[in-house]
């Protein structure tokens, strides 16, 4: 709304000091109140926008508390959960190392009892030396013309020399054999106390860890809700300030108004009328636009009054957001969890790896025993045909002697004494041959004793591990990103509502301004009354333009109240 005659183009003072001056003020206090009211518009732009920018942020942080809810009670967490408690169960049935050490003992325990008889048997040829030099000292006396005595002494020698050498050998492979064997014992008995440590801290150690890492994100998940419900609630309130700010807006429009009554107040004062009846418009139009600078101050500490309240009580909650942890306990609870969890996990694998090496190191035994065995065999089969040999010199010799008669009485007792020690070495050999069988059995049965079915099993446990722990790790991990931006989210919220309240206290200096120019208005007011003044048609006139630019009810019962009847 414009001025019927701006007073520049009809100066008052023509009229008299006393309405240029009233002019003055109006003009004055009208550049005012215009500065406020474009002041107000910024401000209410920017609380606007602030609002707006907590609002979609809040929003955001809704559905990030929504995803962290449904995660924490999503069907994946849970199989794999299950998956890593059925995976750590399995840990507890681990085998293959109880038997293999039963049998790697009894292996030894073996192999003892016949390095016990190779060494028998290498004490009952012990007197073969002598038996030797006695066949040949018979040999030569019986004549050496008898070339066959003289040979018979010669393969005695000969023969028992083969057999005391395939006794070293064979005592020399039972010793490495042996070796191995400790070995393997002590190996098996490691693993058999780390299968055993394993079995009694992993599984309820990875059990633990899982179900803290789910009592974490079910602990994140009951927070997300609660965040994400308090969320709704100060975001419906934002709404509530946004539709605030428009009776802030409403307020800058009164301002306006009344800056347009002054100028229309000024246009009245360069009318063709007495001059009584000027000085009664401008007195009434002043009192009017003083009387709506007033209320509109009011209304507006008011409204400020109510969105400080709103925001500040908003401010508070959504500094509460940011307070998640206080649901979760430690800020690191589900990292260190996880953290644990697959260390155990890796232990538990690292176990799987040593013990599948484990069984192939007791097949490669087992065919190392069994290659060792048969090679033994193979040795005491040469002691063997020796004592064969020199059981039938033995009898030939006993033959030869009681052709020669009494000459060959000595070498057909030196036979007999041949005969006796080939029957004791024949009988610890058929010992070592019989531990030997027991040994080749043992070996067959370490070979068995490699459960493949077990072997499949293991890799399923392991597999399982991998399978389960990855997926409830990245959920832990989204989960941990998701909390992290509800408590940026909700700090940012709580930032742009402590900005938007302190840009409110500017309505204080708007509402001091008003107030101002109102005892401005009033002032001049009074001096016009002081003078000749009365009310005119130019008073009515001026009044019924100012009434027609009223858009509020309030601006209306403001001018009623002024004039004492009905706009």
């Amino acid at each position: 709304m414009s001025a019927t005659a701006p007073l520049a183009d009809h100066p008052p003072e023509a009229a008299g000091p006393d309405l240029a001056r009233a002019c003055a003020s109006f003009r004055a206090v009208a550049g005012r109140v215009q500065a406020q009211a474009a002041r107000a518009e910024d401000q209410f732009l920017a609380l606007g926008q602030q609002l707006t920018s907590a609002f979609e942020t809040l929003s955001g942080l809704v559905s990030a508390c929504e995803e962290v809810a449904e995660s924490a009670s999503d069907a994946g967490t849970a199989a794999a959960a299950d998956a890593l408690r059925s995976a750590a169960d399995q840990v507890a049935a681990l085998g293959g190392a109880g038997g293999r050490r039963q049998t790697l003992e009894e292996f030894l325990e073996r192999l003892d009892a016949m390095s016990r008889r190779i060494e028998h048997a290498q004490a009952a040829l012990r007197p073969a030396g002598a038996i030797a030099v006695s066949a040949k000292v018979e040999a030569v006396r019986i004549g050496d013309t008898d070339v066959d005595f003289g040979d018979f002494a010669v393969q005695i020698s000969d023969a028992f020399g083969l057999a005391r050498q395939m006794l070293r050998t064979v005592a020399e492979d039972a010793g490495v054999l042996r070796e191995a064997l400790q070995e393997a014992c002590e190996r098996e008995a490691d693993l058999a106390r780390r299968i055993e440590a394993a079995v009694a801290h992993l599984p309820p150690r990875i059990t633990a860890s899982v179900e803290a890492i789910l009592a974490h994100m079910a602990a994140a998940g009951r927070a997300a809700e609660t965040t994400a419900d308090q969320s709704r609630s100060i975001r419906a309130g934002i709404g509530d300030a946004v539709m605030a700010t428009q009776v802030g807006d409403s307020a800058r429009q009164r301002m306006e108004h009344v800056v347009a009554a002054l100028e229309l107040a000024e246009g009245a004062a360069a009318e063709a009328e007495p001059l009584p009846e000027r000085r009664g418009a401008l007195a009434l139009a002043g009192e009017v636009a003083g009387a709506h600078l007033i209320d509109t101050g009011e209304e507006l500490l008011a409204d400020m009054r109510r969105t400080l309240g709103s925001l500040a009580e908003m401010g508070a909650a959504s500094a509460r957001l940011a307070d998640i942890d206080a649901d979760l306990g430690s800020d690191r609870g589900g990292a260190a969890d996880l953290a644990g969890l697959r260390a155990d996990v890796a232990e538990a694998q690292a176990l799987f790896a040593v013990l599948e090496a484990a069984w192939r190191a007791a097949d490669e035994l087992a065919r190392s025993v069994a290659g060792g065995a048969r090679q033994l065999e193979r040795r005491i089969g040469a002691i063997r045909d020796a004592e064969i040999r020199v059981a039938r010199l033995a009898m030939n010799a006993s033959i030869k002697c009681g052709r020669v008669g009494e000459r060959g009485r000595a070498l057909a007792v030196v036979a007999q004494q041949l005969q006796a020690c080939v029957d004791q070495t024949t009988e610890e050999t058929a010992e070592i041959v019989a531990g030997l069988g027991e040994i080749l059995a043992l070996a067959e049965r370490l070979a068995d004793s490699h459960d493949t079915e077990a072997d499949a099993r293991l890799r399923q446990v392991a597999e399982s591990f991998d399978r389960a722990l990855e997926p409830l790790a990245a959920l832990e991990a989204r989960t941990a990103e998701r909390l992290d931006l509800i408590r940026r989210e909700s700090a940012a919220v709580a930032r742009l509502l402590q900005s938007a309240a302190a840009g409110l206290a500017v309505h204080q200096e708007i509402a001091a301004k008003l107030q101002a120019g109102a005892a401005e208005l009033a002032s001049a007011a009074e001096e016009l009354r002081g003078l000749e003044c009365r009310p005119g048609p130019i008073a009515e006139r001026l009044l019924e333009a100012v009434a027609a630019s009223y858009t509020m009810a309030r601006e209306r019962s403001v001018h009623a109240g002024v004039l004492g009847r009905p706009c």
